[in-house]
């Protein structure tokens, strides 16, 4: 059982925008993917700084220092933090602070 959050591009040249997709895996099912489109450009040649607070059942996620989405989940109370990508994806993470 986890949450999932991604941060990915949709489109091509200069209609590429970027998108958060979230859903949450209960019991080895996917649930409903939600996506949340970035209304500000981010250049997807530079890392981007995706800050992620979660208190509880409620979730805020920053991209590159600008607050994009707030929801709430409570289908989890516990769990753990990892990285993942799709087989053809290649991500770069330089740093991570997890704090409690």
């Amino acid at each position: 059982n986890y949450y999932c959050m991604k941060l990915e591009w949709n489109g091509e040249g200069a209609q590429k925008k970027a998108q958060i997709v979230k859903f949450a895996v209960v019991n080895g099912e996917e649930q409903p993917h939600r996506v949340v489109e970035l209304k500000q450009p981010v250049d997807s040649t530079k890392p981007a700084r995706v800050i992620l607070d979660i208190r509880g059942a409620q979730f805020s996620t920053q991209v590159n220092g600008v607050h994009v989405d707030h929801w709430m989940d409570n289908q989890l109370a516990e769990g753990t933090v990892g990285f993942t990508n799709e087989r053809s994806e290649r991500a770069v993470v330089r740093t991570v602070k997890v704090s409690y």
